[in-house]
């Protein structure tokens, strides 16, 4: 989605959630706004995946996503 305008960002997001209840969606992104409310998220660390869980588990788990978000305005430092 990086490509995106925000208002196709957003319209496109509005549409992944209206599949939600359809067969398994895979999408690579470093923007995590487009990614958090997925089920399961892949961490990818040198070439590796890392970690798997849901946004707020990976939040616990991670400091390299926790770092991520905090870049990416999506949690703040509080």
């Amino acid at each position: 989605t990086s490509a995106l305008d925000a208002r196709t960002e957003k319209s496109f997001l509005e549409n992944l959630d209206n599949l939600a209840n359809h067969p398994t969606i895979i999408m690579i992104s470093q923007k995590i706004n487009s990614i958090k409310n997925f089920d399961r998220i892949m961490l990818l660390e040198d070439g590796k995946i890392s970690c798997i869980a849901p946004h707020k588990e990976l939040l616990k788990l991670s400091d390299s996503y926790m770092e991520l978000c905090r870049l990416q305005g999506v949690v703040s430092d509080e």
